[in-house]
């Protein structure tokens, strides 16, 4: 549909139009978005100097604090992450199976997950 540039630019960064809200919830998540998006945007130059292969930080609307996900690559294949929430942390084993397929197994405090994610270009 038709709408202002800066609604078009903020949906494609932040995944949330751009416009006027008076709830301060609302006004506080997406100063949030942006301050992140700058943030692993900046971390990208840093992670290579910490020895890393991934650096994350996700803002967790439920309570409110900052998730972080921290990574190294032990093979070609496999990467080990760990996520720190405010709930607690897990850690996470990524295993690519294909260009386009990996499955990720997460085991965390009170549960476990596995996930296959499939990488579509668009």
């Amino acid at each position: 549909p038709l709408m202002p540039q800066r609604d078009i630019f903020s949906i494609l960064i932040f995944g949330t139009r751009f416009g006027s809200s008076d709830n301060p919830h609302t006004q506080q998540s997406r100063a949030s978005q942006a301050s992140l998006f700058l943030v692993n945007e900046l971390s990208k130059d840093y992670v290579k100097a910490l020895g890393l292969d991934v650096l994350m930080f996700e803002y967790n609307s439920n309570s409110g604090t900052i998730d972080t996900t921290i990574g190294k690559e032990v093979s070609d294949e496999t990467t080990l992450m760990l996520k720190s929430k405010s709930e607690g942390g897990s850690v996470i084993i990524q295993q690519k199976l294909s260009p386009k397929w990996k499955v990720e197994l997460g085991i965390g405090n009170e549960s476990q997950s596995i996930d296959i994610i499939h990488k579509k270009k668009y």
